[in-house]
């Protein structure tokens, strides 16, 4: 495999790389000469997201939530999924291989202090990084389980399924996710969700999108899967590559057969997903 060598960093995509930070941190901190005071600290900031099943991304109380009112800016998707990572808080930090489902569908509370508007987490005697740990035990109760920071803002995500969803599949054999990220198919690790009937596929790297991480993968092939172990397959990639030549018998997933998928000439069998550790 020919590894390209990254773009040279000009004076027009640094402009663009600091406007899509400064998109996606809402505010940024002003400049300070060696000789000025220190500055007051950034309050913390946070923000709710949600991810459907179609892999598109909203503000939590968007209303509705369909293609119209996603995000689309594929800059903004990039550098936001690329940093999302666990919730520290939650279950998922622990165990990759849990999927947790929430219903992100239903409009949020008109009315009424929530969890983001906590005093405690303005308050000048509460240090940063109390305040950080208490935003994500706060969000995880509220089944926010993911987190895309953005300097001193905290970006949680609730998911609808996996916070990753593959939409489009190349006949070149590349998943396509977040705005314009790639994968490569893998159709020999396909899953199937024996309650719900989902395709599953294994989760990216969010860090083999640049040559040097790419060769440090080389020699870690069990990297961390900060996305969790699986990302799900949508609805539209299923149907329009996969459906036809898809063969699933429920009633045969309690010997352990999912089934099996044809692709590019050749089938592949499916494998159940596998269960999630216990809750201590």
């Amino acid at each position: 495999m020919v590894l390209k060598a990254a773009p040279r960093l000009t004076a027009n995509n640094l402009r663009s790389t600091t406007a899509i930070r400064r998109r996606c941190c809402h505010a940024t901190s002003p400049r300070q000469s060696p000789s000025s005071p220190q500055p007051t600290p950034t309050p913390l900031r946070v923000y709710r997201y949600v991810v459907d099943v179609h892999g598109q991304l909203f503000l939590h109380d968007q209303v509705p939530k369909n293609l119209t009112s996603c995000f689309k800016n594929t800059a903004f998707l990039d550098f936001f999924f690329t940093r999302l990572r666990p919730n520290p808080s939650s279950p998922t930090s622990r165990d990759g291989a849990r999927i947790a489902q929430y219903d992100i569908l239903s409009a949020a509370p008109a009315s009424g202090p929530q969890w983001p508007d906590d005093p405690r987490l303005q308050d000048a005697d509460t240090d940063t990084d109390t305040a950080r740990q208490l935003a994500c035990r706060l969000a995880n109760d509220d089944g926010y389980e993911w987190l895309s920071p953005c300097g001193p803002e905290l970006n949680f995500v609730k998911t609808q399924d996996t916070p990753i969803v593959f939409r489009e599949l190349t006949s070149t054999g590349k998943l396509h996710y977040a705005g314009s990220l790639q994968h490569d198919f893998a159709p020999d690790s396909l899953h199937v969700d024996p309650s719900t009937g989902y395709l599953y596929h294994p989760s990216p790297d969010p860090t083999s999108d640049s040559v040097r991480t790419r060769r440090r993968a080389k020699s870690k092939p069990d990297s961390a899967q900060r996305y969790g172990r699986f990302s799900l397959l949508s609805s539209s990639l299923v149907l329009q590559h996969l459906a036809h030549d898809l063969e699933i018998d429920p009633d045969q997933f309690h010997a352990g057969d999912a089934g099996s998928v044809q692709w590019q000439g050749t089938r592949y069998p499916l494998r159940l997903l596998p269960s999630p550790a216990p809750s201590s």
